[in-house]
Parts: structure tokens; sequence; C-alpha cells
């Protein structure tokens, strides 16, 4: 069996696995329907599925009409670049099956209208319509062949008037070729308009714009608006605002036509691409987790879900594990991927500390808004994550409000896929198969290293300075009736101090402005607090972890904060826990 997903468009609705049908149809109809002349925009961005698009319209079409395809891009290549505006013109013409007389007209007003404007023209053009003497001249450019395009060309037309002809042979060329078919129309698939640089896309449309309201023809052409503004921009200079270029666009499209891809049939992709790594008969939690954790990332264009789909097979051959992974270790390491792929910052933060992946509290703060975001001054008490890491606020900082939207929802997806057994709580065996596959997966990486750390050491003076002075002062006292206890030190972190015993933490503190909050380690239901002072943040009844939060505003209990520290210092040290 054939492995991985080809980047080749979709050329009959067989394939058409994305089901678009009912955009195809409409627009074909439309096409067979609607007044002409008449141009339709098929707009979105690289590998959006726009040639797909047309490959079906095409097919939907068939015999009810005429139709011409040209690709641009292809034209573009090999130094090309310059001559294709009438590369597209002569291939245009040429695609009409002109008489001979007729094409041999078509091409000298082709040549005249270049020799009066700045119109690059090409060896093949030339030699093409008007013999290999006028091709070899161009060739060596020089006065001869400027001589023999002379002796071509009307001496008498202005530039105007030499638009004029040239339009009135093509239309006649366009009646001739219509009549001879006994169709009504004929429709032009003009396609990777925005491929080409941004100025030379412009020119292009300036010159199709010449032909685009000549009776009985329709116009489909394939581009991304963005790359039309910017070109308007480029040509005509930075003082053209984003209004004048939708105003160039709108004189040219009658008919904007955006793709579909919120609508495309992601489930339906997403099962293909689950059957090719012997997924059979996913669920539809499966399914959605999948679908999910694409739109949230690299969102609904498929070529770079091709790319996705792609890395997970490479991936997978190359660490020899394909057919040895169970469902979830193939879910796992597909929501990686699709974090390298589309947060790549987080990516590599993560790869880099994935000692700090240890816990559900860690792990759930990656999709708080509050973790990558400052807080507003006055909020510190209302903050919702537990943790602040100075880390995760310059990778905050690096996205806009709508990337960030993204990468919150995704990260939920993300911790529900790591929690296998589906019960909200991250255990052990799960963080380390989520963290294994960060490890393997650092191969597929586009780059080595994206800088995102604040600091590589932190002190304790780091984190008492987010904090007021007397609340600082909690904290110093505090750590004054530890220190008495055997074996115990104090290891600072970006976020937060660690208190240990034999280098086993016990206890957390983190510093906010207004207080200090006390997270002791242990498991959950094994803290004797008559005072009922501490919060229980554990779900799991015997589970190690972050279970009970203090937070501490003042010294009036510290004594009995104290007897309570000792009862996880005990435990640690007991079990020699981590």
């Amino acid at each position: 069996m054939s492995l991985g997903f080809s980047d080749l468009p979709v050329v009959n609705k067989e394939d058409d696995i994305f089901e678009v049908s009912n955009y195809v149809n409409a627009l074909s109809a439309f096409i067979k329907e609607c007044t002409t002349p008449m141009t339709i925009a098929i707009q979105g961005t690289w590998g959006a599925g726009k040639t797909s698009l047309m490959n079906l319209i095409r097919e939907e079409l068939g015999n009810s009409v005429d139709s011409i395809w040209f690709n641009t891009w292809q034209y573009s290549q090999f130094n090309m670049e310059d001559e294709l505006t009438l590369t597209l013109l002569s291939s245009l013409s040429e695609a009409l099956e002109p008489e001979q007389s007729q094409r041999a007209n078509i091409g000298k007003s082709i040549l005249s209208l270049a020799s009066r404007t700045a119109l690059k023209i090409g060896v093949s053009t030339a030699s093409h319509f008007l013999g290999e003497e006028v091709g070899e001249a161009l060739q060596d450019a020089g006065s001869e062949a400027k001589s023999i395009i002379t002796k071509n060309k009307e001496q008498d037309l202005s530039p105007v008037q030499a638009v004029k002809v040239l339009k009135k042979q093509f239309q006649e060329a366009v009646l001739n070729k219509i009549g001879k078919s006994s169709k009504d129309r004929l429709v032009f698939f003009i396609d990777d308009l925005d491929r080409l640089n941004p100025g030379k896309a412009v020119e292009v449309l300036e010159i199709l714009k010449l032909f685009l309201d000549c009776d009985k023809c329709v116009f489909v052409l394939a581009i991304d608006y963005s790359v039309v503004s910017q070109g308007v921009r480029v040509k005509y200079g930075d003082s053209i605002d984003d209004s004048k270029g939708r105003s160039f666009f709108d004189k040219i499209i009658q008919v904007p036509f955006k793709m579909p891809t919120a609508q495309y049939n992601l489930k339906n992709y997403v099962g293909k691409f689950l059957e090719s790594i012997d997924i059979k008969n996913p669920s539809e939690q499966m399914l959605s987790n999948y679908s999910q954790l694409i739109e949230y990332s690299i969102g609904s264009n498929p070529r770079a879900m091709k790319r996705i789909f792609n890395a997970y097979l490479l991936l997978s051959k190359v660490t020899k594990i394909k057919g040895e992974q169970s469902d979830w270790d193939k879910e796992m390491l597909f929501a990686v991927l699709c974090l390298q792929l589309s947060f790549e910052e987080l990516y590599l933060y993560l790869a880099k500390n994935l000692d700090e992946c240890n816990s559900q509290e860690f792990m759930e703060r990656l999709y708080n808004i509050d973790s990558y975001r400052d807080a507003e001054d006055g909020d510190e008490d209302n903050e919702s994550s537990i943790l602040t890491d100075d880390n995760l606020k310059l990778i905050g900082k690096k996205y806009d409000d709508q990337k960030l939207r993204n990468l919150l929802k995704f990260m939920n997806v993300f911790v529900k896929v790591i929690d296998q057994n589906c019960d909200g709580d991250l255990s052990e065996d799960e963080l380390n198969g989520f963290k294994g596959v960060i490890d393997v997966s650092s191969i597929t990486a586009a780059v080595d290293n994206v800088e995102v750390s604040a600091k590589a050491t932190y002190s304790e003076e780091d984190n008492l300075q987010r904090s007021l002075p007397q609340i600082q002062q909690i904290y110093l006292h505090l750590k004054e009736k530890v220190s008495t206890l055997d074996n115990t030190s104090f290891d600072p972190k970006k976020v937060y101090i660690a208190m240990k015993v034999k280098g086993h933490s016990f206890a957390l503190v983190i510093f906010r402005k207004k207080k200090v909050e006390l997270f002791l380690i242990m498991p959950f239901g094994a803290l004797n607090d008559p005072k009922e002072l501490f919060s229980k943040i554990g779900t799991v009844q015997g589970k190690v972890g972050w279970n009970y939060l203090l937070e501490m505003r003042n010294e009036s209990d510290l004594d009995y904060v104290f007897e309570m520290l000792k009862q996880s210092y005990n435990l640690a040290n007991k079990d020699n826990r981590n």
C-alpha cells in the first residue's frame, strides 16, 4: 500500500473527501447561467484547495461550455516571469484556436502593444507568432530585433488604439471558437495567480482586465486577496491604503467566492488518515479529538493537514514504532506534531523543560489565559491560574489575540488527550507517556531552537520581588521555622520556591503581590487540619500531588501553618518522595 498524502489537487468528484459538492454544483450552475462577461475570484490562502475546486467545477461543467485552463505558476519559472503577461496573452489567444490569418494578426497586435509599453517580449512568444527570424533577433537583444519588431507594428497606432485592436481580435476569436462548438460561452480558468510575485500578479490582473469584459466570456481566477493588496502597494507605493487595494480588486472581480474551509468535512479526512495508520472504526470521541486538534492548530488548510499527516507517517517509520503503538500513543503523537507545527515556541519550551511537565496543575495552566497575559492591576487575588511563568508570558507576547485563543482551545483538547483513561486526572504514567512523545518528536521540528527562556536560573530574590515587603516577611519567618528541620533546602524556580527534604519537594511557595500561596505536596486525604485553613485542590484519594493550598496574607497562624508543613515534611522524608 502506498504511504503518505500527495499534495496533488483533486481532479474528480470521486476524490472529493472534504465534501464540497454543494459549492461545486452552485458555482457550476452560476457559470452556465450568468450573464457575460463575468469574472469570479476563488479566494483562499495557499493550500486551501482552490485548484481542486476549479478542477471539480470544470468537471461538473463538462461539455456544456468551452473551457481553457492557464497556470500562471508554471510560466513564472525558469526566468519567464518578466514575459509572463505576454505569454499569458499569447497562450490564451492560441487556446482559442484562431484561423491562420487571425493568429497572425493577434500575434502582431501583441508584439505591437509590447513595443509601445514596458512589457517584455520573450523569444518563444515572438517566434511563435512571427517566425524564427524575430525570435533569433530577440535573443541577441540588439538593434536588429528592434528593427524587425518595428516592421511588424502599425506606426500610427497609440498604445490605447493597440489595446482596442487586440481586444477586438480577441473577441472575434472567442466568437469564432464557440460558434464552431455551438456553445454559448467560453470559461477561462486562471490558476495560481497568488503564487506570483505580488507586483507581477497585479500586472497580470491589469492585462487580464483588458479582456475580462469580452462578451461570451467567464473568467474564473484562483487568487489570495492579500497578495493582490500587497501587490498594489508594491506597484503603486505604500501610500496606497487597504481601501484602494480593495477598490482595485472590486473593479476586476464581480463575484468573490471564499474557499469554504470552515465547512470542510474534517472528520471524513481524519477518518482516511486514521485508516492509513491502522486505526479501524475510531470512536466519535477520537474523531472529535483529532478534528479539534487540527481545527485549533493548523486549521482546515488541506496542504497543512497533508504535511502533518506525512510528518506523523515519517516519524512512525523513523522510530520503527508503526504497528507497535496503541491508539492512544498515536493520538498523543499526532497532538504533539500539531503543537510543533502551529505553536512552535511552546513546543520547544516544553521540549527543553520536560522535568517541569510532572503535574496536572502545570499542564492545566497551559490552557489558562492568565499564564500568557499579565493580570490587570489590582487583580492579583483573582487570578484563576495556579502559577505564573515568565517564559509562558514571553510566548504569549509572540501571539496575537486570535492565535492565543486558538492555543488555549488546542491545549484544552491536548490535555484531554493525555488523560488516556478519561478520568479527569493525569497519572504519572500518562505524563511520562506525553514526555516520551515530546522527546521523540524532535526529529520533525523545523528549527533547533527558539529563544523563549527569560532566565537560565532563578534566585530567591526573583521570587520575593513579586510581593509587597510585608508579604515577603511572611515567607522569611516561615523559612526560619522550616530551616530548623533536618536536611531541608530551598530551591528557587522560575515561578515558585520549592521546600525540600533530602532533595525531595514537600511544599511549594508562590509569591503574589498581596499574598503568599503555600502548596503542600502530600497524598490527598492525608492532612490533619483541625482549623480547616487549607483548601483541598486534589481530587483522587491517596494520590500524591499539590493537594492542599493556603493563601497567607498575614502571620496570625504561622505556628499552626508550620505544624501542617511538618506533616508533609515527615511523609516526604519517610517516603523519599519526589
